[in-house]
């Protein structure tokens, strides 16, 4: 209650996305609701690295994701937010806001347009460089300067066969990422 806002996500879907709501309300059925309300707590879970950690942590139902606080969120080692990790969620925050507003469409379908190649449209182009310096904030949040995370367009193999294309880091270094942040 006295936090302005909470975060939350939807426990099965397409996309981990992470969303501002109000803390007023009574939220239930099939949704997370963490009570963090900070711009770097936003970056942080919107990162691929998060991302990474909950598919591997979860399981799915059909092609989508299950997420399940309990293995994903509640086992997810925290790194040391800093005032660039905050100022880059508050931007990838505003952005993504607007570019909901202009074409019109929830996170799902701004979602769909950010992973697809052929969407060379510059709001989208602007959101795909944002996640990309998120992931490089929460990276060097956790002191790994030297990884190379190879953001692209990348097939990622654990999801279905006909939505495998995705704006995101490299196999190779999400390998990288799940082993460090096993360790």
């Amino acid at each position: 209650a006295p936090k302005p806002r909470a975060l939350a996500c939807s426990l099965v879907s397409k996309y981990l996305s992470i969303t501002s709501v109000p803390t007023d309300w009574v939220y239930a059925h099939r949704l997370a609701v963490f009570a963090l309300d900070s711009a770097a707590d936003f970056a942080f879970l919107s990162s691929s690295i998060n991302d990474s950690w909950a598919r591997k942590n979860s399981s799915s139902l059909e092609t989508r994701l299950n997420y399940a606080p309990s293995d994903a969120f509640e086992t997810l080692p925290v790194c040391n937010f800093d005032e660039q990790l905050s100022e880059i969620g508050k931007n990838y925050e505003y952005h993504r806001r607007q570019s909901c507003r202009l074409f019109g469409i929830g996170l799902t379908s701004l979602y769909n347009r950010i992973h697809a190649p052929t969407d060379t449209d510059p709001h989208i182009a602007e959101l795909r460089e944002l996640q990309r310096e998120t992931d490089i904030a929460v990276a060097r949040a956790y002191g790994w300067d030297g990884i190379a995370l190879e953001h692209g367009f990348h097939e990622v193999p654990y999801l279905s066969a006909n939505d495998r294309v995705r704006f995101t880091i490299s196999e190779t270094a999400r390998h990288e990422v799940l082993r460090r942040l096993s360790d």
